[in-house]
């Protein structure tokens, strides 16, 4: 039987406002207040800077609205649209459209 342990993670109460409840949510790492932009490399984008060497798409971030630039409560609303980080700096692009996300995985490269 595999035990998980050590999951909690203390940063995402930090700020209590969901964009910096879910910024640091693959991550882990503490948020940047401000206005500043700074989270983690999330643990997707570890995997796919990895592993997305050897595969068409090295990583695909679906998402459901366009990123919101604006700072709310002393927090960047990136944090509430980007739960997926390239670099600590860096939230990885978000695909909206469903047809351009099957077009990407399934159409040959030109």
């Amino acid at each position: 039987m595999l035990f998980i342990s050590g999951l909690y993670n203390a940063e995402a109460l930090k700020g209590n406002i969901h964009s910096s409840q879910t910024g640091n949510l693959l991550s882990g790492a503490p948020l940047a207040s401000g206005g500043e932009i700074r989270s983690g490399t999330s643990f997707d984008q570890l995997i796919a800077q990895h592993q997305g060497r050897t595969t068409k798409v090295s990583s695909l971030v679906l998402g459901c609205e366009k990123s919101n630039q604006s700072v709310h409560k002393n927090y960047s609303m990136l944090y509430s649209s980007h739960i997926s980080w390239s670099s600590p700096t860096t939230p990885t692009p978000l695909e909206l459209y469903p047809a351009l996300a099957f077009d990407r995985l399934l159409t040959k490269a030109s």
